[in-house]
């Protein structure tokens, strides 16, 4: 994910790794809520790494 892991998108986006994770391996479907504050997660990341 853009360089980060789980845990570090997990603590910004305050969710668990082990939700995040069931998420990304497709066990979990996630709500339009969790999926946006995941995205602004990584999105940050992204611009910051710019």
């Amino acid at each position: 994910m853009a360089g980060l892991s789980l845990e570090a998108v997990a603590a910004t986006a305050d969710t668990s790794v082990a939700y995040l994770s069931k998420v990304e391996t497709g066990k979990l479907i996630p709500t339009n809520v969790y999926v946006a504050k995941v995205t602004a997660v990584i999105a940050a990341r992204l611009r910051d790494a710019a």
